[in-house]
């Protein structure tokens, strides 16, 4: 509590300005003599918007903000045009005087106020200028009073393509603002994808990719979809946990050992747990039980303590005899081990999986030598034309031209250049819109934003913003090294930059 210097009146001291961020949100922490601050911050939602995300907290504009203060801040939020007339608890607001009174009675309730918009109709398209007299020439710019030359405005491919579960998807101007965890979820209906924190730290929305470092890579691995935009997703091919098994097709090993170790209880984590270690077996069909350890730092489990998940996949590892849990009580010594291990012995099939590691290499092996061909030697299928070398290689490569999407409604813009050049022209067009400008690589830092942009939530910014993704510029995923020491790309994957550190250490 905050006190109150002699002399000072007992309702100066309990202010909204002097208690905190949360407690004058919703309007307590104050004593019972003094009038219940007004919030500073609401939440709004969307009519019809049915995705997990859909409540947005608002900051208020003002400590009294009038009805139609509200509903411009609203719109800036949610980044389009909404009906002035919000609803709470299935009353329509019209005046101040009714907004006003929500808001009091949240804040003297302690419950704070939730708000419901109705979206409002997108104008008709309306028809193109007439055409104006040509542009003069740009000037060339000057930086360090060095002339660079000003490049012109590249064409670029306003369609995408996407492989999911092994079916490919062409989408045309996708919103900049959209993620693929909302795109698997929503549009493809594939539930089995979780969005947990919303910050890449849990692991729930993990899906396997191919193509993460440019043309030409096929090896899959694990990525959080609930951070990575669908824009990014061009000429990816990604599988999510159905993709890798399912009730009609047939459970997967990884999904077996689940259930067979009883690793699993609400469930809500565990897609992302088989995936992830889905995704290791597709990078090293033989891993160690230190590996296979060593691979979870980014998934989390409320329920089953980590011990039952842990047993199932290291008796998948190639060294699961080796590590089997040996433990003999001693009761003279009073010493003994877990409680499921009472007896000198677990009730759980540890290495049950042992020896289907070196089968999967043996598999994978047989594929390669028989590329393309089923068991009697038949085509099973033909390559596009220009699909490239290698085996079963993808036909949906990056295109030459650069990316460019945008959305109308909202005003946000998505750039993806795939080199240098590309992308200072990126650069000169978005500034040439005169909206604000980031630079995104693994756009990590979308999760975490919320706790510096007050009102953030963790989805992208929506509202005149251009985003420059720079993860497909091929010269900034270089490295090497030399006597002077070790040279990254800016654009590297921090599995990356791990792996070539240790290779050089």
């Amino acid at each position: 509590q905050w006190r109150r210097r002699p002399g000072t009146p007992r309702s100066a001291v309990c202010t909204p300005a002097k208690t905190t961020h949360a407690k004058a949100m919703f309007g307590i922490g104050c004593s019972s003599n003094a009038a219940p601050p007004q919030p500073v911050a609401v939440l709004i939602e969307l009519q019809g918007d049915q995705s997990l995300s859909r409540r947005k907290l608002l900051d208020l504009p003002s400590a009294e903000p009038s009805l139609d203060a509200f509903v411009h801040a609203a719109e800036r939020r949610f980044g389009r045009g909404i009906e002035p007339t919000p609803e709470w608890q299935g009353q329509t607001l019209c005046t101040d005087a009714d907004f006003h009174r929500v808001l009091r009675a949240g804040a003297a309730a302690g419950t704070g106020a939730s708000f419901v918009f109705k979206g409002r109709s997108p104008a008709p398209a309306q028809a193109p200028p007439a055409p104006t007299a040509p542009v003069a020439p740009v000037v060339p710019i000057v930086v360090a009073s060095a002339p660079v030359e000003a490049i012109p405005p590249m064409p670029t491919t306003r369609s995408m393509t996407i492989t999911v579960n092994g079916t490919v998807h062409t989408i045309k101007d996708p919103s900049p603002g959209k993620l693929l965890v909302d795109f698997l979820r929503d549009d493809l209906r594939h539930k089995g994808t979780k969005i947990g924190c919303g910050e890449g730290g849990c692991g729930a929305c993990t899906v396997g990719v191919v193509g993460l470092s440019g043309e030409g890579d096929d090896v899959m691995v694990p990525i959080n979809s609930c951070l990575r935009l669908l824009c990014a997703c061009d000429g990816l091919e990604i599988t999510t946990v159905e993709g890798f098994g399912n009730e009609k097709d047939g459970f997967s090993d990884v999904q077996q050992a689940i259930a067979d170790h009883n690793a699993s209880q609400c469930g809500f984590c565990t897609p992302g747990w088989v995936v992830n270690m889905s995704t290791l077996l597709e990078e090293n069909s033989m891993p160690s039980a230190e590996e296979v350890e060593q691979r979870f730092d980014g998934n989390l489990c409320r329920c089953t303590g980590y011990r039952p998940i842990l047993e199932a996949f290291k008796g998948m590892a190639v060294d699961a005899r080796d590590n089997e849990m040996k433990i003999e009580c001693r009761l003279d010594l009073n010493q003994c081990g877990d409680i499921e291990d009472i007896g000198g012995q677990t009730n759980k099939p540890v290495g049950k999986c042992q020896g289907k590691a070196k089968a999967r290499a043996a598999q994978k092996v047989k594929a390669a030598s028989g590329c393309c061909k089923t068991s009697d030697g038949s085509a099973e299928h033909k390559h596009e034309e220009g699909s490239g070398e290698g085996c079963c290689k993808s036909s949906a490569s990056k295109p030459a031209a650069p990316l460019h999407f945008t959305n109308r409604e909202t005003g946000d813009e998505y750039f993806r250049p795939y080199n240098l050049r590309q992308l200072r022209a990126a650069l000169q067009d978005a500034n040439r819109t005169g909206k604000r400008t980031q630079v995104v690589s693994a756009n990590t830092g979308m999760g975490v934003s919320k706790y510096y942009i007050p009102g953030k939530i963790g989805q992208p910014a929506e509202g005149d913003l251009c985003t420059v993704d720079i993860s497909g510029v091929a010269e900034l995923r270089t490295n090497g090294s030399d006597t002077y020491g070790v040279t990254l790309g800016s654009a590297l994957p921090i599995n990356e930059v791990i792996d070539l550190l240790e290779a050089e250490a």
